[in-house]
C-alpha cells in the first residue's frame, strides 16, 4: 500500500512538474507570435484607389488589388474622386478599415 501511495505521488508530482515547463513556453511562443503578427498589421502601407470604377485597396508596391469594393468611385464627391485617382496611402488595418467605412457607406 505504502509502494502504490508513493508511486501515485510520483507519478502526480511529475505530471505537475511537466505541465509547469511546457504550459507557459508555448503560452510565451503564442503570445510572442501573436504579437508580432498585430505589429505586422500596422506596419502594412495600403493604397486605396480607383479601379476599372470601383474602390480598391492595394499593398503598397503592387500592382494587384487585394480587395475591390462594389462601391463606385463616380458616386463620391469629387474631392474623393480626385484624391482616389492618386491614391490614398493609409498605414495600418485599422485605419484601412476606417478609410473604406468613410468612402463606402
Amino acid at each position: 500500500m505504502k509502494q502504490l501511495i508513493a508511486i501515485t505521488g510520483i507519478i502526480l508530482m511529475s505530471c505537475v512538474i511537466i505541465s509547469a515547463v511546457i504550459i507557459p513556453a508555448n503560452a510565451d511562443s503564442s503570445n510572442a507570435y501573436q504579437i508580432a503578427q498585430a505589429f505586422d498589421e500596422q506596419d502594412n502601407v495600403y493604397v486605396i484607389k480607383e479601379n476599372n470604377g470601383s474602390l480598391s485597396v492595394y499593398l503598397e508596391g503592387e500592382s494587384e488589388p487585394i480587395i475591390t469594393t462594389e462601391t463606385n468611385v463616380s458616386v463620391l464627391p469629387k474631392n474623393d474622386q480626385k484624391e482616389l485617382e492618386q491614391g490614398v496611402r493609409v498605414k495600418g488595418e485599422k485605419a484601412l478599415q476606417k478609410a473604406l467605412e468613410d468612402y463606402c457607406s
